[in-house]
């Protein structure tokens, strides 16, 4: 039997459970460094906390999306959504403390904005992964037709 290495339509169905950990390990962590950084470039913290919506907002939608994609290929996607967010919520972050000013925090209420455009392709990147695989997948319940 020749192996291949191409995963066959059968491998391709299957949920990818390794990478969801990975993606939702990962979404924890942003979270807490997202809020953690926020309160950090308050002072006094709490007011920063009052940002958290505004600027997460994109990991939250990241976040439902992870836990509804059933495939390889969409939990790629994601995890690519959220890595390019961190790098631009970082080097957004990195700025303020480096240079900081009294409407530094005012700043980032378009950061989220501003990420829009590619998060949103990554999004339709793995909304139409997604969908892909469930017409995979009905397609594969479905009773052969009868030949007449």
């Amino acid at each position: 039997m020749k192996m291949s290495p191409w995963p066959t339509s059968a491998e391709r169905l299957r949920p990818q459970p390794r990478l969801r950990k990975v993606n939702l390990a990962l979404a924890a962590g942003i979270w807490a460094l997202g809020i953690g950084t926020l309160a950090l470039l308050s002072r006094p913290p709490m007011p920063g906390l009052f940002y958290v919506p505004f600027v997460m907002w994109p990991q939250a939608i990241t976040h439902l999306a992870i836990l509804n994609a059933r495939d390889g290929m969409g939990q790629s996607c994601l995890f690519g959504a959220q890595v390019i967010y961190l790098a631009w919520v970082g080097f957004a972050c990195a700025a303020m403390f480096r240079a900081p000013a009294d409407a530094a925090m005012m700043d980032l209420l378009i950061v989220a904005f501003r990420a829009f455009p590619v998060l949103g392709a990554l999004w339709l990147a793995a909304l139409l992964c997604h969908l892909h695989k469930r017409r995979l997948l009905r397609r594969a319940a479905a009773p052969f037709p009868a030949k007449g």
